[in-house]
Formats: structure tokens, sequence, C-alpha cells
């Protein structure tokens, strides 16, 4: 391989590797970086196998700061015993809670799944055997 091709071909490496770890096709946060490591410290617990997060952002009143909404799923291990799980998903929505007026998170939609999921057919979301979910508005308990 001539010299030219090889330095051609390590450049494009060096910028696909780039960006890659500026895109992060593989991060399960879709939200502001605090609200992303302030949910993943949540989500380090034994038990928990993983979470996906999105965030959207909307004006409800013009004169009014926008407000952030955020969906949160835990995925918890089906080898929990109940009272484990019951215990885990306590603390884990109390730990939010408490978080959500500093981090300025108005609503939270927050859900915690259990067991192998399937695809439910024409759409791209999955179906658990067990899940809870609930809506966490800590905007509305000050008022």
């Amino acid at each position: 391989m001539k010299p030219l091709r090889a330095g051609a071909i390590v450049a494009a490496l060096a910028l696909i590797a780039v960006l890659l770890m500026i895109w992060k096709p593989w991060d399960s946060c879709d939200a502001p970086g605090d609200v992303c490591d302030f949910l993943a410290t949540v989500a380090d617990r034994d038990g928990v196998l993983g979470s996906q997060v999105s965030s959207r952002v909307s004006e409800r009143d013009a004169l009014a700061a926008p407000e952030l909404s955020v969906d949160v799923q835990f995925e918890l291990s089906d080898q929990l015993a109940p009272g484990q799980a019951r215990e885990a998903v306590t603390q884990m929505a109390q730990d939010i809670q408490a978080g959500a007026p500093a981090l300025e998170m108005n609503e939270i939609h927050l859900s915690f799944v259990a067991g192998p999921s399937r695809k439910i057919q024409g759409s791209k979301t999955k179906a658990y055997p067990l899940e809870v979910s609930e809506i966490i508005s800590p905007a509305a308990a000050d008022e």
C-alpha cells in the first residue's frame, strides 16, 4: 500500500473515532449533562441493569421560563426479590424527587420495568412483563 493511501486511511479512522466520541450513539441519556450525571448516580445500585433518559423543553407560558420535562426508564433485574425491588424503586423515586428542583426538572415521567422485553409490532416501543410508572411534578408540589 502506498504511504499516501495509508495516511488517508489513518486520517479517516481518526476522524471517525473523534465523531463517535462526540456523537456517542451508545449513550442512553438525551438530556442536559447535569441531569444525565444525576440520574446515572441514582441508577448506580444493585439490581438496576440500565436506564434510558430523554428530555424536552416546553414553553407553556410566553412570560415564564422554559420548563424541562424528563422521561426516565430504569430496567430492574428480574432476579430481585419483590421486597428488594420495592425498596430500590422507592429509594430511587425519593432520590429523584429530592434532586429534581435543584436540576430545574419540572416534570419527570418515571418508569421501572423488569423482565424480558418484546417489540410491539408496528412501533418502536417495547413491552415488559412488569412496568410501574409515575409522574413526579416538583413544581406542582411547591405551589
